[in-house]
């Protein structure tokens, strides 16, 4: 009986298993075909797992015999070496350029090949190193003498080598485009074709005459600027590369200078009007609700990230009107509104932002907001305002002291592109030819400052001014609608209430209810189709009155420009106030044409600034009663800076000229101007029919 091993297999002691990764089990895999290819052919390293099975397998091997987890089979490294030129053609294919020109020089050195292939390879021996480039060359002139033409050969490279770097640089799937031997005019064109394909999803603008882009001020606020020079050349090679042949090859360049303010001076963008920050009615009544550029309107929608409006109905029902005009007058509650017309005029100036695309290419009137005293709440009621349609307190500017710095305020806030501008704390009146332009057209023209280029803006803004016992004078009775508030304590700020604490913060929580409310109005006024308003069309502002107007009553709201007549009332002041300055003059300057044996009255602004800058001197040099006269009623805004000690000659040639053939009071005065025969400004007061 034959006996057993006692111990048998528990006596063995187990194996060390280890568990590899599948990228191991790869990589494993990759240095045993490698390993044997090596030893069949002289293969370049660097090839993955992935391109040696793509040799095999084009070579006409199965991929999976050569990645067993086996040592390689001896047998299969033969197979591998009796169809060594099939793997080699497929090698030559993928391996690297170092690869390809070996080998070539090789069969050049076998006398395999000759000139022809060396000039085929061309691209390849663009790819090397100078260095390798110039060994590999000096191996095949030992080989071919004079049958290698080296011009031909150096020409072949250098056209390869455009190509390459062409290539290379498509690689970045942006255009290439070549500034040798072309004109200029050519590598232009192809520039702004790329910047205009690559400025999609928009980012540069047309703004007037201006090329802009969008950036943010030190309060976060979204404003136009300028485009530097700097910017667009950074745009510009963000939209292309361009190449240039030198003497050692094809290399990537930039765009000179000059070429890149050609492109600034030439190339289009899309017109931009503004930029606002909630949505807002496009002209034919659509919503505006998707952020960017927005063609149809021509405004930037930028929403703040945590702005959530709640969905706006198409048509909605009286119910969804109701409680919308509700919630709008919510945050209104506690501002002591003067009677129901300011109310109803506040708002239509919270309307306005939401509304103003649909005025495209008609303006809308300035909002006062006034009171007889500081501390009302004017300037909480037009924050409230701001943060409505922008997020936030809107930035304000103090009225300036003359129509030059007015022209230069207005065109600095317009080129910013904001849909909001507030002139705080008007003192007394607010009088400016300046902006009695601005708001009444669609593009605003000024002198670029320190240049002598003119620019040209799109006017699209709301316009606020605040102000105790604000007074339009001139025109700007005409462009004004206004909101009074009285709280009818000498200190209303000590005891001033409000039904919602913190207003601010609460209407920035509740300010996409807030707009869903304003956009519900004006979509229900849409669906109805836009009935007309019964209030008289503001002159100037039809499109605006008729809109706002159509809106709030459509809506229920009652009052809307009720009080334009009392405002009106200020106007006789104003007439009685010139008829008498005019009168005063006239009465002064007929005595001295007399006294002089003169045949008219004129004089120039710059005789009567002389005049009453003398008698208003604290020593003045005579007491003339009809001069006297004249500084009695001479209008405000010249009396404050003639109090300043400052020159009045402009602003007296500013106010006639701006009243010009304007009669006043029942003797009907006016200003006429009559030049001399060198061609001298001088004026002269004319009275009746």
């Amino acid at each position: 009986m034959t006996s057993t091993n006692s111990t048998g297999l528990a006596g063995k002691v187990p194996r060390k298993v280890v568990s590899y990764s599948d990228e191991q089990q790869r990589e494993f895999k990759r240095k045993r075909l490698q390993t044997a290819l090596q030893k069949a052919i002289d293969l370049p390293k660097g090839l993955t797992v992935q391109e040696l099975g793509y040799v095999l397998e084009e070579a006409g091997f199965e991929h999976d015999d050569y990645t067993t987890p086996n040592p390689f089979p001896k047998y299969k490294i033969e197979n591998l070496r009796e169809d060594r030129d099939a793997i080699e053609e497929v090698l030559r294919e993928i391996a690297s350029p170092e690869y390809r020109v070996e080998r070539l020089v090789e069969d050049v050195e076998n006398g395999d090949a000759g000139a022809a292939e060396v000039l085929e390879h061309a691209e390849d021996f663009a790819r090397l190193s100078a260095r390798k480039r110039a060994v590999q060359k000096n191996r095949l002139r030992e080989s071919l003498g004079k049958e290698l033409n080296l011009n031909d050969f150096r020409k072949a490279v250098s056209e390869a080598k455009e190509d390459v770097k062409r290539e290379e640089l498509e690689e970045e799937d942006v255009p290439v485009i070549s500034l040798s031997n072309r004109p200029s005019r050519q590598f232009v064109s192809e520039a702004k074709t790329a910047l205009h394909d690559w400025n999609d999803p928009h980012i540069i603008f047309q703004h007037g005459t201006a090329p802009t882009h969008i950036e943010e001020d030190d309060r976060g606020q979204p404003v136009l600027t300028k485009l530097p020079i700097a910017a667009l050349d950074s745009y510009v090679h963000e939209a292309a590369n361009f190449i240039q042949k030198t003497e050692s090859g094809v290399r990537q360049v930039d765009l000179p200078k000059r070429h890149v303010q050609r492109i600034m001076e030439t190339a289009s963008f899309p017109p931009l009007e503004g930029i606002v920050e909630v949505p807002v009615i496009r002209e034919d009544g659509s919503l505006l609700t998707e952020p960017g550029y927005d063609e149809d309107s021509r405004l930037y929608f930028e929403p703040a990230p945590d702005l959530e409006v709640p969905d706006v109905p198409l048509d909605p029902t009286a119910e969804e009107v109701e409680q919308a005009v509700k919630a709008l007058r919510t945050p209104l509650q506690g501002f002591p509104f003067v009677d129901q017309e300011s109310e109803a005029n506040a708002l239509a100036l919270l309307l306005t932002p939401i509304i103003r695309s649909v005025l495209r290419g008609h303006n809308a009137p300035m909002a006062t907001v006034d009171a007889p005293v500081q501390g009302t709440g004017k300037t909480l009621y037009v924050t409230v305002v701001s943060i409505i349609s922008t997020g936030r307190s809107v930035a304000t500017m103090k009225a300036p002291s003359s129509d030059r710095e007015w022209r230069k305020q207005i065109t600095a806030q317009l080129l910013k592109g904001v849909s909001m501008i507030v002139v705080d704390d008007v003192k007394g009146q607010l009088q400016s030819t300046s902006l009695e332009q601005a708001l009444t057209t669609n593009t605003w023209q000024d002198r670029m400052l320190g240049k002598s280029k003119q620019v040209e803006l799109p006017q699209r803004a709301t316009w606020v001014a605040t102000g105790n016992n604000v007074r339009p004078a001139g025109d700007m009775l005409r462009r004004v609608y206004p909101i009074r508030m009285d709280a009818e304590m000498e200190r209303p700020w000590m005891g001033r209430e409000f039904e919602i604490d913190d207003l601010e913060t609460w209407t920035k929580n509740h300010r996409g209810k807030l707009v869903a409310a304003a956009l519900t109005l004006v979509r229900s006024w849409f669906a109805t189709g836009r009935p007309e308003p019964s209030v008289d069309p503001l002159g100037s502002f039809e499109h605006w009155t008729r809109t706002v107007g159509g809106i709030l009553e459509h809506a229920g709201v009652e009052g809307f420009l009720g009080n334009i007549d009392t405002l009106y009332e200020t106007v006789d002041h104003e007439s009685a106030e010139w008829a008498s300055f005019l009168s005063a003059i006239q009465s002064y300057f007929k005595r001295k044409a007399e006294q002089e044996d003169r045949r008219d009255s004129t004089f120039t602004s710059k005789e009567l600034s002389t005049l009453l800058q003398d008698a208003h001197a604290p020593k003045p040099k005579s007491h003339d009663s009809d001069l006297n006269d004249i500084l009695t009623h001479l209008p405000e805004c010249a009396r404050q800076k003639l109090g300043r000690g400052d020159e009045i000659q402009r602003t007296l040639g500013n106010m006639f000229a701006n009243r010009r053939g304007q009669r006043f009071g029942a003797e009907q005065h006016r200003i006429e101007v009559k030049f001399t025969q060198d061609r001298v400004k001088h004026w002269i007061v004319r009275s009746g029919s």
